[in-house]
Protein backbone atom coordinates (compact mmCIF):
# COMPACT_ATOMS: atom_id res chain seq x y z
CA UNK A 1 0.00 0.00 0.00
CA UNK A 2 1.32 3.62 -1.04
CA UNK A 3 1.59 5.23 2.03
CA UNK A 4 1.08 9.38 2.25
CA UNK A 5 3.73 11.75 2.18
CA UNK A 6 4.02 14.20 5.32
CA UNK A 7 5.62 16.81 3.22
CA UNK A 8 6.01 17.59 -0.22
CA UNK A 9 9.43 15.55 -2.08
CA UNK A 10 10.65 18.93 -2.98
CA UNK A 11 11.12 20.35 0.40
CA UNK A 12 11.90 17.20 1.74
CA UNK A 13 15.00 16.99 -0.40
CA UNK A 14 16.42 20.11 0.65
CA UNK A 15 15.58 19.75 4.29
CA UNK A 16 17.53 16.42 4.00
CA UNK A 17 20.29 18.19 2.48
CA UNK A 18 20.19 21.87 3.87
CA UNK A 19 23.64 22.18 6.04
CA UNK A 20 25.64 21.05 2.69
CA UNK A 21 23.51 23.63 0.97
CA UNK A 22 24.68 26.08 3.35
CA UNK A 23 28.35 25.32 2.75
CA UNK A 24 27.94 26.66 -0.81
CA UNK A 25 27.15 29.93 0.52
CA UNK A 26 30.74 29.82 2.76
CA UNK A 27 32.89 28.54 -0.66
CA UNK A 28 35.42 30.65 -1.92
CA UNK A 29 35.11 29.86 -5.48
CA UNK A 30 31.78 31.11 -5.50
CA UNK A 31 32.21 34.53 -2.95
CA UNK A 32 35.00 35.22 -5.13
CA UNK A 33 33.07 35.36 -8.01
CA UNK A 34 30.93 37.80 -5.79
CA UNK A 35 33.36 39.85 -5.06
CA UNK A 36 35.44 40.22 -8.42
CA UNK A 37 38.49 38.25 -6.35
CA UNK A 38 38.61 34.67 -8.19
CA UNK A 39 41.14 34.63 -10.17
CA UNK A 40 40.42 34.11 -14.07
CA UNK A 41 42.56 30.98 -14.54
CA UNK A 42 40.42 29.42 -12.03
CA UNK A 43 37.32 30.58 -13.63
CA UNK A 44 38.84 29.16 -16.83
CA UNK A 45 39.87 25.88 -15.44
CA UNK A 46 35.92 25.71 -14.61
CA UNK A 47 34.26 26.74 -17.38
CA UNK A 48 36.63 23.95 -19.49
CA UNK A 49 34.98 21.38 -16.50
CA UNK A 50 31.75 22.61 -16.34
CA UNK A 51 31.18 22.31 -20.56
CA UNK A 52 32.69 18.67 -19.93
CA UNK A 53 30.23 18.04 -17.21
CA UNK A 54 26.93 19.71 -19.55
CA UNK A 55 27.56 17.06 -22.20
CA UNK A 56 27.22 14.31 -19.67
CA UNK A 57 24.34 16.39 -17.56
CA UNK A 58 22.24 16.08 -21.15
CA UNK A 59 22.97 12.14 -21.08
CA UNK A 60 21.80 11.72 -17.92
CA UNK A 61 18.41 13.54 -19.43
CA UNK A 62 18.61 11.54 -22.27
CA UNK A 63 18.57 8.35 -20.16
CA UNK A 64 15.84 9.66 -17.86
CA UNK A 65 13.21 9.66 -20.94
CA UNK A 66 13.75 6.07 -22.18
CA UNK A 67 12.66 5.16 -18.60
CA UNK A 68 9.78 7.78 -18.88
CA UNK A 69 6.39 6.23 -20.21
CA UNK A 70 4.28 9.55 -19.93
CA UNK A 71 4.43 11.17 -23.36
CA UNK A 72 3.94 15.00 -21.54
CA UNK A 73 7.03 14.00 -19.37
CA UNK A 74 9.21 12.69 -22.20
CA UNK A 75 8.45 15.99 -24.07
CA UNK A 76 9.70 18.15 -21.51
CA UNK A 77 12.64 16.29 -20.81
CA UNK A 78 13.62 16.65 -24.29
CA UNK A 79 13.00 19.80 -24.12
CA UNK A 80 15.09 20.41 -20.52
CA UNK A 81 18.19 18.26 -23.52
CA UNK A 82 17.26 21.01 -25.96
CA UNK A 83 17.28 24.12 -23.63
CA UNK A 84 21.00 22.57 -21.90
CA UNK A 85 22.28 22.62 -25.61
CA UNK A 86 21.62 25.38 -26.79
CA UNK A 87 21.34 27.48 -23.44
CA UNK A 88 23.59 26.44 -21.27
CA UNK A 89 25.86 26.07 -23.79
CA UNK A 90 25.79 29.20 -25.34
CA UNK A 91 26.59 31.03 -22.29
CA UNK A 92 30.25 28.70 -22.29
CA UNK A 93 30.58 29.45 -25.63
CA UNK A 94 30.57 33.26 -25.01
CA UNK A 95 33.18 32.63 -21.95
CA UNK A 96 35.43 30.25 -24.12
CA UNK A 97 35.40 33.19 -26.87
CA UNK A 98 36.34 35.63 -23.78
CA UNK A 99 38.56 33.69 -21.79
CA UNK A 100 40.55 32.49 -25.27
CA UNK A 101 39.32 28.98 -24.77
CA UNK A 102 39.57 26.80 -27.83
CA UNK A 103 37.21 23.69 -28.82
CA UNK A 104 40.50 21.99 -29.41
CA UNK A 105 41.62 22.82 -25.91
CA UNK A 106 37.56 21.81 -24.89
CA UNK A 107 38.24 18.49 -26.83
CA UNK A 108 41.82 17.42 -25.56
CA UNK A 109 41.30 18.32 -21.79
CA UNK A 110 40.00 15.29 -19.94
CA UNK A 111 37.54 15.80 -17.42
CA UNK A 112 38.82 15.74 -13.80
CA UNK A 113 38.13 13.16 -11.26
CA UNK A 114 35.74 14.81 -9.52
CA UNK A 115 34.06 15.50 -12.57
CA UNK A 116 34.29 12.09 -14.50
CA UNK A 117 33.24 10.71 -10.68
CA UNK A 118 30.53 13.13 -10.42
CA UNK A 119 28.79 12.64 -13.85
CA UNK A 120 29.52 8.88 -13.80
CA UNK A 121 26.90 8.72 -10.67
CA UNK A 122 24.42 10.58 -12.37
CA UNK A 123 24.38 8.25 -15.37
CA UNK A 124 24.96 5.15 -13.09
CA UNK A 125 21.52 6.20 -11.21
CA UNK A 126 19.93 6.80 -14.47
CA UNK A 127 20.59 3.12 -16.06
CA UNK A 128 19.71 1.48 -12.70
CA UNK A 129 16.65 3.42 -11.41
CA UNK A 130 13.60 5.19 -12.75
CA UNK A 131 13.13 8.12 -14.74
CA UNK A 132 12.46 9.50 -11.14
CA UNK A 133 15.39 8.74 -9.69
CA UNK A 134 17.37 10.15 -12.51
CA UNK A 135 15.84 13.20 -12.37
CA UNK A 136 16.36 13.35 -8.30
CA UNK A 137 20.18 12.57 -9.16
CA UNK A 138 19.97 15.67 -11.44
CA UNK A 139 18.19 18.19 -9.65
CA UNK A 140 20.59 19.43 -7.30
CA UNK A 141 22.62 21.05 -9.97
CA UNK A 142 19.69 23.22 -11.59
CA UNK A 143 18.71 24.36 -8.30
CA UNK A 144 21.98 25.05 -6.26
CA UNK A 145 22.77 27.26 -9.13
CA UNK A 146 19.80 29.31 -8.80
CA UNK A 147 20.60 29.30 -4.71
CA UNK A 148 24.13 30.41 -5.97
CA UNK A 149 22.96 32.83 -8.58
CA UNK A 150 20.49 34.72 -6.31
CA UNK A 151 23.05 34.80 -3.20
CA UNK A 152 25.79 36.57 -4.96
CA UNK A 153 23.06 38.71 -6.54
CA UNK A 154 22.13 39.49 -3.06
CA UNK A 155 25.09 39.57 -1.46
CA UNK A 156 26.95 41.26 -3.89
CA UNK A 157 25.09 43.50 -6.59
CA UNK A 158 28.32 45.06 -8.03
CA UNK A 159 28.86 41.23 -9.36
CA UNK A 160 26.44 41.67 -11.97
CA UNK A 161 28.54 44.55 -13.41
CA UNK A 162 31.97 42.33 -13.08
CA UNK A 163 33.19 42.34 -16.60
CA UNK A 164 34.52 38.86 -16.21
CA UNK A 165 31.58 37.41 -14.37
CA UNK A 166 28.74 39.58 -14.81
CA UNK A 167 26.95 37.02 -17.56
CA UNK A 168 27.16 34.09 -15.27
CA UNK A 169 26.11 35.71 -12.41
CA UNK A 170 23.10 37.36 -14.17
CA UNK A 171 21.47 34.12 -16.06
CA UNK A 172 21.30 31.62 -12.79
CA UNK A 173 19.99 34.42 -10.33
CA UNK A 174 17.42 35.54 -13.15
CA UNK A 175 13.68 35.21 -13.18
CA UNK A 176 13.71 33.38 -16.56
CA UNK A 177 15.98 30.95 -14.65
CA UNK A 178 14.13 30.54 -11.52
CA UNK A 179 11.09 29.99 -13.64
CA UNK A 180 12.59 26.78 -15.51
CA UNK A 181 13.04 25.27 -11.95
CA UNK A 182 10.24 26.03 -10.71
CA UNK A 183 8.61 24.12 -13.72
CA UNK A 184 11.32 21.22 -12.73
CA UNK A 185 9.79 20.82 -8.85
CA UNK A 186 6.18 21.03 -10.61
CA UNK A 187 6.85 17.91 -12.80
CA UNK A 188 8.94 15.98 -10.29
CA UNK A 189 6.15 16.56 -7.40
CA UNK A 190 3.70 15.43 -10.43
CA UNK A 191 6.34 12.28 -10.89
CA UNK A 192 6.57 11.51 -7.08
CA UNK A 193 2.89 11.89 -6.29
CA UNK A 194 2.20 8.38 -5.56
CA UNK A 195 5.68 7.27 -4.07
CA UNK A 196 6.08 4.76 -1.09
CA UNK A 197 8.10 6.23 1.73
CA UNK A 198 11.16 3.49 1.02
CA UNK A 199 10.67 5.23 -2.20
CA UNK A 200 11.02 8.63 -0.69
CA UNK A 201 14.24 7.92 1.89
CA UNK A 202 15.96 6.33 -1.35
CA UNK A 203 15.66 9.44 -3.66
CA UNK A 204 16.84 11.41 -0.04
CA UNK A 205 19.94 9.61 -0.33
CA UNK A 206 20.43 9.89 -4.43
CA UNK A 207 19.93 14.37 -3.47
CA UNK A 208 22.40 14.59 -0.66
CA UNK A 209 24.89 12.65 -3.07
CA UNK A 210 24.53 14.66 -5.95
CA UNK A 211 24.37 17.59 -3.64
CA UNK A 212 27.90 16.58 -2.13
CA UNK A 213 29.33 16.12 -5.78
CA UNK A 214 28.14 19.63 -6.31
CA UNK A 215 30.30 21.33 -3.48
CA UNK A 216 33.19 18.82 -4.46
CA UNK A 217 32.95 20.51 -8.00
CA UNK A 218 33.29 23.64 -6.71
CA UNK A 219 36.60 22.10 -4.44
CA UNK A 220 37.78 20.51 -7.81
CA UNK A 221 37.24 24.57 -9.33
CA UNK A 222 38.86 25.98 -6.29
CA UNK A 223 42.14 24.10 -6.38
CA UNK A 224 42.28 23.24 -9.73
CA UNK A 225 42.29 19.48 -9.13
CA UNK A 226 42.78 17.35 -12.28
Amino acid sequence: MKKEKTMNLTKRLLDASADIWERYYKHPFINGIGDGSLDTGKFRYYIIQDYLYLVEYAKAFAVAITKESRPETICYLAQLIQMIISEEMNTHNSYMEQLNITREEIHATPSSIINKSYTSYMLDVAHAGSSLDAFVAILPCALSYEAIGRYIADTYPLSLKHPVFKDWVAGYSSEEYRKANKQMIAVLEEMAKDITENEAKRLEDIFVRSSRYEEMFWDMAWEMRS
